[in-house]
């Protein structure tokens, strides 16, 4: 484990360290993908093609280049949360900074083991830890920025309990950062009145950044529609579900950089 991850954790977190490299388990074990899946991941590669996957793509997209920035120039930590095995902005952000510190987590302690594996000595100061984000186990204001490539409109749980705990550990002018999919409004305005009940459980799906995030006390700072495309209901439940109705699907990723303020 990082010397410096250890004094960000909270005295009361108790994780298990099966892992010879350090990696943190907050999960208790708890094990969310199969064999199966683990398996095809390792087969076809996974981690190593998004991690040059994810670096062409924030290349050739300015505006989560402009967020992977902002990110650096808190100086860090950084936590990349619920990275899966699309990494989040960790490649990125490395190959923008090499000496940043970054925390890469998911739920699934064998996908953040992956990770590990995969970067294994060549960026010593990035850390691993398994946890829930809507139960992180660091302490009060010891991040520079909270990162998100898609990863936190997917925890588990209550979104509500997902920001603050971003919020929480963001040190006052930290900087939370998302390059996120949500549904253009022009698909949210075509939605009938069955699909909004059933998909309201997902907040972020709809997009009302601005709101969402003011009340954990982070203020807007920039908010840009990056990539916007319409998907067959072939490809996506949501979009199989709203062909249903006749209603064709139009997602954006949007890139947004928002920050801490002290009440």
């Amino acid at each position: 484990m990082q010397p410096w991850l250890n004094d960000l954790l909270v005295p009361t977190a108790q994780a298990l360290c099966p892992n010879a490299q350090g990696v943190l388990d907050f999960t208790g074990g708890e094990q969310l993908w199969s064999s199966i899946d683990l398996r095809m991941l390792d087969d076809e590669d996974w981690i190593a093609r998004n991690w040059q996957l994810e670096r062409e793509h924030a290349l050739h997209q300015p505006a989560r280049q402009r967020i992977c920035e902002a990110a650096i120039s808190t100086g860090g930590p950084i936590l990349e949360i619920a990275a899966g095995p699309g990494g989040g902005n960790l490649s990125p952000l490395l190959h923008l900074e090499p000496e940043i510190k970054i925390i890469v987590n998911d739920l699934e302690f064998r996908i953040v083991e992956r990770w590990q594996h995969f970067l294994g000595d060549r960026y010593s100061n990035v850390a691993f830890a398994a946890f829930d984000a809507s139960m992180i186990p660091l302490k009060d204001n010891s991040m520079g920025c909270v990162s998100s490539r898609g990863g936190i409109s997917n925890c588990r749980g209550d979104s509500n309990a997902v920001l603050s705990e971003c919020a929480r550990v963001l040190r006052p002018g930290g900087l939370l950062v998302l390059y996120e999919m949500c549904l253009s409004p022009r698909t949210v305005a075509s939605l009938p009145q069955v699909l909004r009940e059933a998909w309201v459980v997902s907040p972020w799906v709809y997009g009302d950044w601005g709101d969402l995030l003011t009340r954990h006390s982070l203020a807007l700072l920039s908010e840009d529609v990056a990539e916007r495309t319409t998907v067959s209901p072939e490809e996506s439940a949501l979009a199989y579900d709203a062909a249903q109705f006749g209603v064709v699907l139009e997602i954006e990723f949007r890139a947004v950089i928002a920050v801490w303020q002290t009440v």
